[in-house]
């Protein structure tokens, strides 16, 4: 299993999700940023227009969003493994780390691997289970 899974042929009801709430979204966004931060109103009204025409025609014609996804998918792919791999490691290095760390100063073992040099065996006798039906009733 990857960190990341690519969804190369989408259902209609994908598509037509994507078409419905990622297109103008993303529309409202890059048109207020350009109309707002740069002054283009003429260019964000265009965005706009684009993205509600193509997010109509993905609507009622999913198949017309189609290369569209793909491309969205393929653009914002590298950013999420980018991010995904940034939180995991960004867990392991300020939780984990630190964790292991303390349990090493403070002599916590919690898998108890010392060696004791008085023991002959560290085998475990345990006692074998009553019925095998037992194991279908796992909980």
């Amino acid at each position: 299993m990857s960190l990341l899974e690519f969804n190369t042929d989408p259902s209609d009801r994908q598509l037509r999700q994507f078409a419905g709430l990622v297109l103008p979204l993303f529309a409202a966004v890059v048109g207020g940023l350009l109309g707002w931060r740069f002054d283009l109103w003429a260019v964000a009204c265009a965005v706009v227009g684009v993205a509600v025409v193509v997010g109509v025609a993905g609507l009622l014609r999913p198949a017309l969003a189609r290369p569209i996804y793909r491309g969205w998918m393929r653009a914002t792919a590298p950013i999420g493994w980018v991010v995904g791999h940034v939180i995991l490691g960004g867990v392991f290095f300020v939780v984990l780390t630190p964790l292991g760390v303390l349990m090493r100063i403070f002599g916590r073992d919690p898998l108890h691997r010392k060696w004791d040099k008085g023991r002959w065996s560290y085998w475990e006798r345990r006692e074998p289970p009553a019925d095998a039906s037992r194991y279908f009733r796992q909980f």
